[in-house]
């Protein structure tokens, strides 16, 4: 069996149980399957958490506004497995029951926290969201979720599957200019054998379209493959942050 077999194999089946106990108000089984061991990332639809420990209440707190799931199903688009740590990319296609602004979520001392601590009800209904994952395996243990998200999208402005598309220089690049400012706020990285990745914050001010520079942040996940002795990037995963919330230290237009 292959290192991606071995992962993907028991880890997939472990993932559907989990995700759909939890969006039926039962965070166990997801708890479970996340790592104990710091870095620990999720980019999420409402919040930015990282540390394993504030991850986790964050679970505990979703898991009381989900309920009647009655579809849960993963679409896998891509996955890789290297030494210690493996990715997965994908949609998630959902139909569940979500309550509307119960009690704001206490904030932990020193916990990092980007995003609203609540969103708008919504009844059951399907839709899907684009995820992407990264897991490590301490040991020789299972593997265990360490970064996930943003379900905002696998690119702010467009999902791309192949090399070719990834690969044309004549449309995003046609649509930006003047940058006076480009950073990033590394949250978390890691590597084992050929993988690695990074979670963090981008800081950019420039014009899209030709209209005035404008300041903004992205979230970003990359996942790098090494071939032929140079990093690669394999994955990009970048959206905004959740609504009328950014991270200290943002791009000023100065």
């Amino acid at each position: 069996m292959s290192d991606l077999d071995d992962f993907l194999t028991p880890t997939l089946t472990r993932q559907l149980e989990a995700e759909q106990a939890f969006i039926n108000g039962n965070p166990t089984l997801r708890l479970a399957m996340w790592s104990t061991q710091n870095p620990v990332t999720v980019f999420g639809a409402m919040r930015s958490d990282s540390g394993q420990e504030e991850v986790r209440r964050v679970f505990r707190w979703l898991a009381t506004r989900f309920s009647n799931c009655t579809d849960y199903r993963f679409e896998l688009v891509a996955a890789g497995a290297s030494g210690d740590l493996a990715y997965t990319l994908g949609y998630e296609h959902i139909s569940f029951s979500m309550s509307g602004d119960p009690e704001m979520l206490p904030q932990a001392p020193g916990a990092q926290h980007v995003g609203p601590r609540w969103g708008r009800g919504r009844s059951a209904s399907p839709g899907h969201q684009r995820t992407a994952a990264v897991s490590r395996r301490p040991g020789q243990s299972r593997w265990r979720p360490i970064a996930a998200g943003p379900p905002g999208g696998l690119a702010a402005l467009k999902t791309c599957k192949t090399n070719e598309q990834v690969t044309k220089p004549d449309w995003l690049a046609s649509r930006w200019s003047d940058c006076t400012d480009q950073r990033v706020d590394l949250v978390a990285a890691g590597v084992s054998g050929d993988l690695a990745y990074t979670v963090g914050f981008e800081h950019t001010a420039n014009s899209v379209d030709g209209v005035p520079v404008e300041p903004y942040t992205l979230r970003a996940t990359h996942v790098f493959r090494r071939e032929d002795g140079e990093w690669k990037i394999v994955h990009r995963h970048g959206d905004h942050p959740p609504t009328d919330q950014s991270r200290p230290g943002e791009a000023s237009p100065e």
